[in-house]
């Protein structure tokens, strides 16, 4: 791993978020969780949802 990066990644698919602005991959929330409105981290799931 390494290296710089060609390319940036947009995390606005469902379920993806990003810690850092123009990330070359995305994170995926975990079971129970959901990505924050502006896609920065996640949050927790209402019950039931």
């Amino acid at each position: 791993m390494g290296g710089a990066a060609t390319v940036c990644t947009q995390c606005n698919v469902d379920g993806k978020y990003s810690v850092f602005d123009n990330a070359s991959v995305c994170e995926t929330a975990k079971a129970g969780y959901k990505p924050t409105s502006d896609r920065k981290g996640e949050e927790q799931c209402a019950a039931g949802t």
